[in-house]
């Protein structure tokens, strides 16, 4: 059994000293990463691809990862920092290739240590229903909690974040473009994430245009160096 034991201290000392102000707490956490995905062919019909089919549910109308693997609605709630910790603990990176699993820990969670078993995930949520349960402020969290469980048991993932961080790479939607290089005729476009790349929603556009070759350079912080990854598209199951 895995166990990131240093996470788990961490999240007992959050639960146990938490106030009511989330909202300040999430932005403590938040690290923009900059990406620009280059590409030499198809932007006519790549940059339309792209653009946000789900009426408002995106980071941004041009480029929205749902356009590529659609979020479901029923995952989606309200978050907390309780609710991002514990659904930290269900994440899973499913990258094969370790040296871009590397490069990708370094600038999402260099504690990451894997997707944690339903025993350490059920003491979890045992520990923090306790914590809300002890206080007014936090009471209200009880049937978000209630619910993530809920998921959790039917669906594998407590909320948006661990199905985002698994089926794209990063916890949210794309936070904001360089709209000038969503102009056409253009050879990469330029998008910020929250604390990762979306390398898993890259792998699955580059599935969907196989004649087209991607390459995505992206750095977590401006004085950072431009870090390098190219997508080739997995053959079908069975080829």
């Amino acid at each position: 059994m895995v166990q990131n034991d240093k996470f788990q201290r961490e999240l007992s000392i959050y639960l146990f000293n938490q106030t009511a102000n989330d909202k300040a707490g999430k932005a403590q956490l938040v690290k923009q990463v900059m990406n620009q995905l280059r590409f030499r062919t198809n932007s006519n019909t790549i940059l339309p691809y792209l653009q946000s089919k789900t009426d408002g549910r995106s980071g941004h109308p041009l480029f929205s990862l749902n356009s590529i693997v659609n979020l479901p609605k029923t995952l989606i709630l309200p978050l907390s920092e309780t609710l991002l910790r514990l659904s930290f603990l269900n994440i899973n990176v499913p990258i094969v290739d370790e040296k871009i699993k590397a490069q990708f820990s370094t600038c999402w969670n260099p504690e990451y240590a894997g997707k944690q078993p339903k025993k350490a995930i059920y003491e979890a949520v045992t520990k923090i229903r306790k914590v809300l349960e002890a206080s007014k402020e936090l009471s209200s969290q009880l049937e978000i909690l209630k619910q993530a469980v809920a998921n959790y048991e039917n669906e594998g993932y407590l909320c948006q974040v661990d199905w985002c961080m698994e089926h794209w790479g990063t916890i949210e939607d794309i936070q904001s473009v360089t709209e000038s290089t969503f102009q056409l005729p253009t050879a990469f476009i330029e998008f910020q994430t929250i604390h990762s790349p979306p390398i898993v929603a890259l792998q699955q556009l580059a599935n969907t245009f196989p004649s087209v070759l991607f390459t995505l350079l992206f750095r977590c912080a401006p004085e950072t160096p431009w870090k390098e990854v190219q997508f080739f598209p997995f053959p079908p199951f069975g080829y």
